[in-house]
């Protein structure tokens, strides 16, 4: 089974911005509704969500809608028909909070909790390190060990923001035209009975 790294059109669809951000005017110390970091953890973010504002980015894509709008890499943004068809296939992997756009437009951050740890094989994978620290600074080539359960969307303790999936959430995905989405293929594995 193919694995892809999963992310949004950028270069065809408006992102979304935090509305506290905006009206901060872009200020970098701004106080928003929520911790960046909050999506890279393997745990539900809070009990009690209350939904986040958004507004779509100010730029020459504004007004191209898509199924999957770009917001944070570690946080995946659906929008309510994209949420509708994946929900049954991603229950299991992750926690959908709302977030609000423009006061009138829902739209879904997936919270993925499906970390797969062990999955990266570190003796055939390349990394790019740190020369301070010898950390992972990224993945130039992901070598996955053979085999898995199958799994619609997960993410690896390695580099916990990209966010990857197989190729049947890619089928289903391209099945229901959703828009928004590209598809980076890094690696196969095969399926464990």
């Amino acid at each position: 089974m193919k694995i892809f790294e999963i992310n949004s059109d950028c270069d065809k669809y408006e992102g979304m911005v935090d509305e506290a951000y905006v009206k901060s005017n872009y200020d970098d110390d701004y106080i928003q509704d929520f911790d960046d970091d909050m999506f890279l953890s393997n745990t539900p973010i809070v009990k009690n969500w209350i939904g986040v504002n958004l507004l779509p980015v100010a730029d020459k894509y504004k007004g191209k809608k898509s199924d999957f709008p770009n917001f944070y890499s570690s946080a995946p943004l659906f929008s309510l028909k994209s949420k509708n068809i994946l929900l049954p296939h991603l229950t299991k992997l992750g926690v959908f909070y709302e977030f609000i756009v423009s006061e009138k437009e829902k739209y879904y951050c997936f919270k993925v909790t499906n970390l797969l740890d062990g999955f990266l094989n570190h003796q055939n994978s390349i990394f790019k390190r740190f020369s301070s620290s010898n950390r992972i600074m990224s993945i130039e080539k992901f070598i996955f060990k053979n085999e898995l359960r199958s799994t619609f969307i997960f993410r690896i303790p390695e580099r916990k923001s990209p966010i990857f999936c197989n190729e049947r959430l890619k089928e289903i995905i391209e099945q229901h035209k959703l828009k928004g989405f590209v598809f980076s293929e890094i690696g196969e594995y095969k399926i464990k009975n």
